[in-house]
């Protein structure tokens, strides 16, 4: 599954199409997405993706450049 953000590979481990299965959870299981970083993703995308943990850390080191960076004028 691709990042809506970056558009890379997200390691998810529970995409189908992952090589990353196993039986452990996910590791988005543990990590908290803020939700305004959630309503940057377009509507149509925004029903089964998953972001990556770099994107993640991108925003939080700098929320506002992130915002900037990805924010989709309506």
């Amino acid at each position: 599954m691709e990042c809506p953000f970056c558009l890379e590979n997200n390691n998810c481990a529970i995409d189908k199409n992952s090589a990353v299965k196993n039986s452990q959870p996910c590791w988005c299981f543990a990590v908290n997405v803020p939700n305004e970083m959630l309503q940057l993703i377009p509507k149509e995308k925004s029903v089964s993706v998953c972001v990556c943990q770099k994107c993640i850390a991108q925003y939080h080191q700098d929320k506002g450049e992130f915002i900037r960076r990805f924010a989709i004028d309506s």
